[in-house]
């Protein structure tokens, strides 16, 4: 991994801009444990459950709009939003963090998407 923001995305607060969580806030261990959460569950990034997969951190960072928030825990990290479509073109795997590499956290979460292939499953 050569980018430093893919190898090292760790702020104490992730900023997240687009999909269908744009604008919302969290303490970076809160952000791994919804992530992990949406894989133990087995959601495919296209349900909103499992949306939280579909974020890519930058090398962008933001200023929370409360003050005391950003004097407490400084610039967040922005991730952005990935179309599910796209993963799917980067052979279905998803970015890990390292925190979550160090996990075992997998790749890749199977998991019905249509009444066929849960019939099938």
């Amino acid at each position: 991994m050569s980018a430093p923001h893919l190898a090292d995305p760790r702020t104490p607060l992730v900023a997240l801009e687009g999909g269908p969580m744009h604008r919302r806030w969290f303490h970076y261990a809160d952000w791994l444990a919804l992530r992990s959460a949406s894989r133990r569950g087995g959601y495919p990034r296209i349900h909103p459950c499992g949306s939280c997969r579909c974020y890519l951190p930058t090398e962008r960072y933001a200023t929370n709009p409360n003050p005391m928030v950003t004097h407490r825990h400084g610039d967040a990290r922005v991730w952005t939003y990935v179309v599910p479509e796209q993963w799917q073109q980067w052979a279905g795997r998803e970015y890990l963090t390292p925190e979550e590499k160090a996990a075992g956290e997998p790749t890749r979460v199977r998991w019905p998407v249509t009444p066929e292939q849960e019939a099938s499953a």
